[in-house]
């Protein structure tokens, strides 16, 4: 072990390389495997050694490779909502790393080189080598956290810049600090490949532009005409009379009586009831979002437009989530958001609040299939 007064900062900087993997399981939440290694340094002020470098900063380096898992959170798609042509997305992680430090011969030479009775001004020994200093390879858990942003160059490349720190055992540089633990911090740039898309076309974008079709209300039958009233027969002809002997008068028979038809009562038809007026309108999302596209925004004036034709119709707004992203919490929070933001839009348009009912399902109801299309807040008016 080496007492002493830390060197300049300056004198401690050196390279690093890294190289790592990733899976997003959510639009938010991530994590990522990874390699990292090259080079450490630091440096001590050392008194009285024999070779006349009394209270010199000596430099020593030393390699290693680590081995990292991280967990991250996208910062722009937590408070943001997901939208993958977004130019900026920052993140922070968090994770555990091995690592592998070997080379540290600069250091055991150094040691070796120094008088047994080298000490400070408060008479402190430096040398104590056999507490803290390692000769061969060792291995060291480290803690990580660190922070980064992203910047979009296209749907596949990133530009990325991340400083992160890691926490290792004291013995990590060979020499005993105060605070009993080593920091080995870190600042990257790195270009980030995406080997997948992170977002699909929904089967809502074609049915966007699908005309919304109005009821039509089928006149009413007219009522049939009445028959008209069957003509009365004409009377029967008078028979002629029988010849009489002179002296008798003739004999006319009176007429049969002719028979009255009355005319059939006329039936009254009732004019069927006009049909119910009614709606039906999907308004479709994008992956993780509750903001409404132009194409799907003309759908809700186009909605509210009709709510104003039929004052006494109302409208049910309920907002779904698709089962094949997201957790279940942040589905139903997803939904919700969806079926508000289209509530607000018809407040804006001048429908009253009392005519309109909001309702959220999450992802426990999948109303259509493909999944996709349960990036939905379905809309139902009627009268």
């Amino acid at each position: 072990m080496l007492h002493g007064r830390t060197a300049k900062f300056g004198s401690q900087i050196s390279g690093a390389a890294a190289l790592y993997a990733g899976y997003q399981f959510t639009p938010v939440a991530g994590i990522r495997f990874g390699f990292t290694g090259w080079e450490n340094r630091s440096a001590a002020s050392i008194h009285a050694l024999p070779n006349g470098t009394d209270g010199k900063d000596n430099v020593y380096r030393w390699n290693y490779l680590g081995l990292n898992l991280d967990a991250t959170i996208d910062l722009a798609n937590w408070f943001g909502g997901f939208n993958h042509k977004r130019t900026v997305n920052p993140y922070i992680f968090a994770g555990v790393g091995l690592n592998e430090a070997f080379n540290n011969d600069q250091l055991v030479e150094l040691s070796r080189n120094m008088s047994r009775d080298a000490a400070d001004e408060n008479g402190t020994p430096y040398y104590d080598m056999d507490k803290t200093l390692w000769e061969g390879p060792e291995l060291f858990v480290a803690l990580r956290m660190g922070a980064g942003v992203d910047f979009r160059l296209s749907d596949r490349v990133l530009l990325g810049l991340e400083l992160n720190t890691n926490m290792l055992s004291d013995a990590y540089d060979s020499r005993r600090h105060s605070s009993r633990v080593d920091w080995q911090m870190n600042a990257l740039a790195s270009l980030r490949i995406r080997l997948a898309k992170n977002h699909t076309n929904s089967g809502g974008a074609a049915m966007a532009n699908a005309p919304v079709t109005s009821p039509v209300t089928e006149p009413a039958p007219e009522p049939e005409p009445a028959p008209a009233p069957a003509p009365k027969p004409a009377p029967a002809p008078a028979p002629k009379p029988a010849p009489q002997p002179e002296v008798q008068p003739a004999v006319t028979p009176a007429p049969a009586p002719v028979e009255k038809k009355e005319p059939a009562p006329v039936k009254k038809t009732e004019p069927a009831p006009a049909p119910k007026a009614s709606m039906h309108t999907d308004i479709f999302f994008t992956i993780g979002s509750a903001n409404a596209s132009p194409a799907e925004s003309a759908k809700i004036d186009k909605l509210a437009k009709f709510l104003k034709e039929h004052p006494k119709a109302k409208v049910s707004v309920t907002g779904y989530g698709d089962a094949a992203t997201g957790s279940a919490r942040r589905n139903m929070v997803v939904s919700r958001m969806r079926a508000d933001n289209v509530a607000a839009a018809l407040r804006r348009a001048g429908i009253e609040n009392d005519r309109i009912k909001v309702d959220a399902k999450g992802a426990t109801v999948q109303p259509y299939s493909p999944v996709e299309k349960n990036r939905v807040a379905i809309c139902v008016a009627e009268e």
